[in-house]
């Protein structure tokens, strides 16, 4: 009997429970990476590769789930392997690039046989981290915005939100905002 059923597949409700305890994802992401066999396995062997459960459960649930259903295709008729889609969220995790970025190379898996880094090479989305190049970048957004300024240091809060997105608009997206708002902190 222990033999045949070590030979069962897990059973769903089991899955859930052990995705919550080895991933620490929430219940509602445990049911929905469990739901299906394919997805399941796809999940894990994504974080296997190295991304972080959360963020590949999230990930699988939005931006994939989308792309597949424009293609009209199940995960297991993925173009996007499991290892290329980890590679991506890595990046992510690493801030190599922004999410939005992300979005561009996921879609662009689909029809390529390119792998994600070099996707993020040919279309020059690799995200802008050096301090200096960014500071000029702010030195610019704050000396054509100084009503945001002005509206920022009397407690709005939306302001910073402002400038940061003048700044995302002006890098095309590959400035990282986390640095943008620092720096803008530091020079008010």
């Amino acid at each position: 009997l222990n033999e045949m059923q070590a030979k069962l597949p897990e059973m769903p409700d089991k899955k859930v429970g052990r995705f919550i305890k080895e991933y620490k994802i929430t219940q509602d992401e445990a049911v929905l990476m469990s739901s299906e066999l394919e997805l399941s396995e796809y999940f894990e062997d994504v974080v296997r590769k190295g991304a972080s459960p959360r963020m590949a459960a999230h990930w699988l649930s939005s931006q994939m789930a989308t792309c597949l259903k424009e293609q009209s295709l199940s995960i297991g008729e993925s173009p996007v392997s499991a290892e290329d889609f980890a590679q991506l969220l890595v990046m992510i995790m690493e801030n190599r690039i922004t999410a939005n970025a992300a979005k561009k190379v996921l879609v662009k898996l689909f029809d390529t046989d390119k792998s994600p880094r070099q996707i993020v090479v040919d279309l020059n989305l690799n995200q802008v981290s050096d301090k200096m190049e960014l500071e000029a970048l702010v030195d610019k957004i704050l000396a054509e915005n100084t009503d945001a300024i002005e509206s920022l240091r009397s407690g709005k809060a939306k302001a910073m939100g402002f400038l940061i997105g003048q700044a995302m608009h002006e890098s095309k997206g590959r400035a990282n905002p986390k640095i943008i708002q620092d720096i803008i902190n530091s020079k008010l």
